[in-house]
């Protein structure tokens, strides 16, 4: 962000992969809640072979004399791993204020058209108190505001917005010191501190824009918020292959209206980086901790 822009979402961010990104020599950290609600991804490049094609319906790279292609001997020789961590629900702002040289923020302004001063706040500030913000679509795109980022004091207390307005909560930042770790690999490497989010929404579409780099299952119906019970309407857990019989996703169409006719959350609509890894035959794991958790 340039100096005058207003602040980026710091407790709730619009997209789940809205934080800061950084980039560790061969290996790219999205950061975004720390100490709460992280995911580890991991997969070994030593292991591939370019003898592996496309997927079906797959463009692969063309080959021949001007684009030989890269020799298998090439695959794995300089990167071995690459680890994606990811920091859920935080901002640049939020993780990075005053970060020197990067265009971070000392006040964010609100639907009134004040400018209120970040505060320092800590972690468990977050939580205490049931400071978290809602994390839904909708709420998210209210507070982003065609890109004028002024009404996140419109947005709600909870993760479903069930509680009261959540007024200056939102402008503020994390102590130093709690995010010490960040700032090292940060100094030490680099940081894409104008790296913004692909989706709005929560945790569940986040992730599927992570393994899969979208959330659109069919023309004009892309996923948002949390897999429910349509008969209750409430979120279910858990959200995957394993949720409760007679869940379904919730979809948006292009006049941004919901619907809970989403498909049971187990998706064959698109492929995943798992498909892709598995097709190459380079291992992965992923790691995160137990949904209740």
């Amino acid at each position: 962000m340039r100096p005058n822009e207003p602040l980026r979402p710091s407790i709730f961010c619009p997209g789940s992969l809205a934080g800061p990104v950084l980039v560790v020599r061969v290996r790219r950290s999205l950061m975004k809640r720390f100490g709460s609600f992280a995911l580890l991804v991991a997969f070994a490049l030593a292991g591939c072979s370019s003898g592996i094609g496309p997927g079906p319906g797959l463009p692969g790279a063309p080959t021949g004399p001007g684009n030989p292609g890269m020799p298998s001997t090439q695959l794995g020789k300089y990167i071995k791993h690459v680890v994606l961590i990811i920091q859920e629900n935080r901002t640049f702002d939020n993780l990075f204020a005053n970060f020197p040289g990067t265009g971070t923020v000392r006040c964010g302004m609100t639907s009134t058209g004040a400018c209120i001063p970040l505060t320092p706040i800590t972690f468990q500030d977050t939580f205490d108190g049931y400071k978290d913000l809602d994390h839904d679509y909708l709420p998210a795109r209210t507070a982003w505001d065609n890109g004028k980022m002024d009404k996140f004091d419109l947005n709600h207390i909870g993760t479903t917005g069930t509680g009261p307005l959540a007024g200056a909560i939102p402008y503020s930042y994390i102590v130093h010191s709690q995010v010490k770790p960040y700032w090292d690999m940060a100094k030490q490497y680099v940081l894409a501190d104008r790296m913004f989010p692909v989706m709005f929404g929560p945790s569940w579409t986040a992730h599927q824009d992570l393994i899969a780099g979208t959330t659109t299952i069919a023309p004009g119906r892309t996923l948002v918020d949390f897999p429910i019970n349509p008969k209750t309407d409430s979120i279910v857990l858990p959200w995957g292959c394993d949720a409760p019989k007679g869940s379904a996703t919730v979809v948006v169409n292009p006049a941004n209206v919901e619907s809970p006719t989403g498909p049971f959350p187990c998706l064959t609509q698109y492929r995943t980086l798992a498909y892709t890894l598995d097709r190459a035959h380079v291992s992965w794991k992923y790691y995160a901790p137990p949904i209740n958790s």
